[in-house]
C-alpha cells in the first residue's frame, strides 16, 4: 500500500469520530472500457485528495502527503488550496490525523479574521 494511502485511511477512520465529513476525490484519468479510451478528470487542476465539511460547518479541503513529505506540495495544489482558503474554507496539507487535528483546533480557536492568515501560513 502506498504511504499516502495509509494516511488517507487513518484520516477517514479517525475524522468521522470528530465530526468531519470527507469524500475521496481522484483527479487521475480513468480508463473506460465502453469508450475504449482514458477519460480525464472533471476536477479542477490541483484539487485536494479529500473534500467535505469540518465540524464547524465550513467547507474543508485536505491534501494528503506521505509521512514527512509535506514539502512535496505541487504548485497547482498550492494554488487550489490558496484559492479555497481565500474563499473561507478550511484547507491544509497533512501527513497524519494528528496534524489535521492540531491545525483544526488552532484554526477553530482563532477569530474569524485571523483564520485565513493562519491557514495560508501553514502551506509549504
Amino acid at each position: 500500500m502506498k504511504p499516502e494511502k495509509i494516511v488517507e485511511i487513518e484520516i477517514l477512520l479517525k475524522s468521522s469520530k470528530d465530526n468531519f465529513l470527507f469524500f475521496i476525490y481522484e483527479s487521475k484519468a480513468v480508463y473506460s472500457a465502453k469508450a475504449c479510451t482514458y477519460l480525464h478528470s472533471q476536477l479542477p487542476t490541483g484539487h485536494s485528495d479529500l473534500a467535505g465539511i469540518c465540524p464547524c460547518g465550513l467547507p474543508a479541503y485536505i491534501e494528503l502527503k506521505a509521512k514527512g513529505k509535506l514539502s512535496t506540495l505541487k504548485s497547482n495544489q498550492k494554488i487550489f488550496l490558496t484559492n479555497v482558503i481565500n474563499h473561507g474554507a478550511f484547507a491544509v496539507v497533512v501527513d497524519s490525523y494528528k496534524l489535521l487535528s492540531e491545525y483544526y483546533e488552532k484554526f477553530h480557536s482563532l477569530k474569524r479574521e485571523e483564520r485565513k492568515t493562519y491557514l495560508l501560513s501553514l502551506l509549504p
